[in-house]
């Protein structure tokens, strides 16, 4: 699927993906809604970043979300 490019992902900003949140060195990572890619998440939602190239996103599966 093609992600249009914003300078920055959509989902910069918006809560992590129910089910996907992982103990990372000193914080928490979590999955993009809007382009499954894992980044940093603060103050509960994930951080800015540009959107996740295709082999960096991680699947759906349907039993976690």
């Amino acid at each position: 699927m093609t992600i249009p490019y914003f300078g920055r992902c959509l989902g910069s900003g918006k809560p992590p993906r129910a089910g996907t949140e992982a103990p990372y060195l000193s914080g928490t990572t979590g999955v993009c809604v809007a382009c499954s890619g894992r980044f940093e998440i603060e103050n509960g939602t994930i951080a800015e970043h540009e959107t996740a190239l295709e082999d960096e996103r991680e699947s759906v599966d349907d039993a976690h979300g």
